[in-house]
């Protein structure tokens, strides 16, 4: 007997579909993925059309909120507190005047805030002046504690203390009470790098503490006066870069209504990634894995990094090492790991990452060898050997991806000197993107960043690192939310061999930690725009070149954008309900704050009240 077998249509199309996702499969898995032009270059070089809300005859008449800063210029904490808030308030686009205390005007009535940025308060001949004027309605914040002087004792009632002390305490650590650091209430900070010498007091119950140190010594709070309000801060910690954060979270606080921009930015950087993994044995993780350490970085630790990028939405800026050899002059070769960069960096492409450049070895581009001597490094002898190294690099890279533009440099170790840059300049000019510290080491000898947008580079610092879930970084984390709505993290393979890194840490716990961070982040901050260093280089851009000016009157505040790209995000810290928002989509993101996206150059948000 016998049977005719026929396939039916829908079997065909099934067996043609298989077929088809085969070959696709295999060709992403080929060399001809990486021909295509998979770079950053129509990002770059795309024109924007930027438009302003007000002329220039509007802006010079333009009547906005003013604040005043007080500092004492033969004070060193003084000195560096004003230039802490000269900083910070250029960051918020608010005004800012700032006056010695030999010049303090004779009327405050003009000013939204006064900020008291010294400590010795005997210096100011007329305290009654500042007094009636938080009596008539005026906000005034003590942003350090003052001297144990007849100034504060002339004062001290006003301030909300009933009980004062006879000397200073050290104090080390923060208890944060309060939401002033978003999602920052009840944050609890044991390890030392917050540090205050603070008074010994009592405060009376109408006051509200926003933090206090971890015995419940008050450190922040506010106290009604008259129709205004005082603020102190019962410390020395805010002329700290670090803590730039707080500044803003306390004014945010101080006024019903405050608004500002922010760059709304979650970048995450691997550093000496893609590059040659060590070969040989490491005690630990063949103990813990049975693999030799090239193998493990290529089967565990990058499958459970890639976990975290799905899994909470982190997108990896990886920057590329060819050789870790110490070669400060030609010729330039080694190239070792070209298969791990062939395979991990169409990983990081396909992930929706970016790759940069770090160098052709990890020898910081410096002349100076006091620079690097602690770290066993060598100082390179002249700019030409460091553009040579980063050629080289270039032509290591454009082998397998001949089509990327590189835009983004991490200085290895974070070190950088005005010589490196030229070189990086001369050698891939279109490097535009400069990656490292936004706060200083401990040596003292790192390329320290604010976000700027310079002539030839654009300055993209990052604000923490490291896989553990720190203190430091849980601090870290909330205060550059709060400053700038903004993530930017780093981490390096190496860390897990690294003793003094990883703190006798396995992986097992370094990647439960960074899990759990980046976990945290993107549960407290789900409106993070997660993106490469390029992506975020753009949105630095569009927030640097934009002027903003903000109007308030019964209860509505107004809005204008100057050089308004169609691309600027604010934060909004208010108890009101918003009642109407024109051209700007409004999202709570906590208790009293929203972020506020606009969509043209004048927004109008009306809240309840009059």
């Amino acid at each position: 007997m016998g049977y005719e077998f026929k396939i039916n249509k829908t079997i065909m199309i099934i067996i043609g579909f298989l077929f088809l996702f085969g070959i696709v499969i295999q060709l992403s898995r080929s060399n001809y993925v990486l021909q295509l032009n998979t770079g950053n270059e129509p990002l770059h070089n795309k024109i924007i059309e930027r438009t302003s809300a007000l002329s220039a005859k509007e802006v010079k008449a333009f009547n906005e909120d003013k604040f005043l800063l007080i500092y004492d210029p033969e004070d060193s904490e003084s000195m560096a507190l004003k230039d802490n808030n000269v900083k910070t308030f250029e960051y918020l686009r608010k005004a800012l005047e700032v006056v010695p205390v030999s010049n303090i005007p004779d009327d405050f009535t003009e000013y939204k805030n006064v900020i008291i940025a010294f400590s010795s308060l005997e210096k100011v001949s007329d305290m009654n002046r500042l007094t009636n004027y938080v009596d008539q309605g005026g906000k005034v914040f003590f942003e350090i504690r003052p001297e144990l002087t007849d100034g504060l004792f002339a004062i001290y009632r006003k301030l909300g203390i009933y009980e004062l002390g006879h000397d200073f305490e050290k104090i080390k650590g923060i208890q944060m009470d309060s939401d002033l650091l978003l999602k920052g209430n009840q944050l609890k900070i044991e390890e030392g790098f917050i540090v205050n010498n603070s008074l010994s007091v009592q405060i009376n119950e109408a006051c509200k503490v926003y933090a206090s140190s971890l015995k419940g010594l008050p450190l922040l709070w506010s106290t009604p006066y008259g129709k205004g309000t005082f603020m102190v801060l019962n410390g020395t910690m805010l002329g700290d870069k670090l803590n730039r954060g707080l500044i803003v979270g306390s004014l945010s606080y101080l006024n019903e209504d405050f608004i500002y921009p922010i760059m709304n930015s979650k970048v995450v950087y691997i550093d000496d990634f893609p590059a040659p993994f060590p070969e040989g044995h490491n005690d630990d993780i063949y103990n813990d894995y049975k693999r030799n350490i090239a193998s493990f970085f290529r089967e565990i630790w990058w499958p459970d990094i890639a976990k975290v990028a799905v899994k909470d939405d982190v997108k990896y800026t990886g920057v590329l090492i060819e050789s870790y050899n110490d070669r400060v002059n030609g010729p330039f070769e080694d190239r070792i790991g070209k298969e791990t960069l062939k395979i991990f960096g169409r990983e990081l492409i396909k992930s929706g990452g970016e790759i940069g450049i770090h160098g052709y070895n990890h020898q910081s581009l410096t002349k100076d060898q006091n620079q690097v001597k602690e770290l066993g490094y060598r100082a390179w002898g002249s700019e030409k050997d460091m553009a040579e190294s980063l050629k080289e690099a270039k032509k290591y890279f454009d082998e397998i991806f001949p089509n990327y533009t590189l835009r983004t440099y991490v200085p290895p170790s974070n070190i950088l000197s005005e010589e490196g840059k030229k070189a990086i300049k001369e050698a891939i000019p279109s490097i535009d993107i400069l990656a490292s510290l936004y706060v200083d080491d401990e040596a003292k000898v790192s390329y320290i960043q604010e976000y700027e947008v310079g002539k030839q580079f654009i300055e993209l610092p990052r604000l923490s690192s490291d896989y553990h879930y720190s203190d430091i970084n849980k601090w870290t984390i909330a205060s550059s939310a709060t400053m700038f709505g903004s993530f930017s993290h780093f981490i390096h393979p190496d860390d897990v061999l690294d003793e003094e890194r990883n703190r006798g840490d396995h992986w097992n716990v370094l990647s439960k930690q960074f899990s759990q961070m980046m976990h945290d982040v993107k549960k407290n901050y789900p409106w993070m725009s997660s993106m490469t260093a390029s992506e975020s280089a753009e949105i630095l851009k569009d927030y640097s070149s934009a002027q903003v000016f903000i109007s308030e009157k019964n209860s509505k505040l107004n809005v204008y954008i100057n050089h308004f790209s169609g691309n600027l995000d604010f934060l909004l810290r208010t108890d009101k309900k918003i009642k109407t928002a024109k051209n700007c989509d409004v999202e709570k993101v906590s208790e009293d704050r929203y972020l506020v996206h606009a969509k043209a150059n004048k927004l109008v948000i009306q809240l309840e009240g009059k």
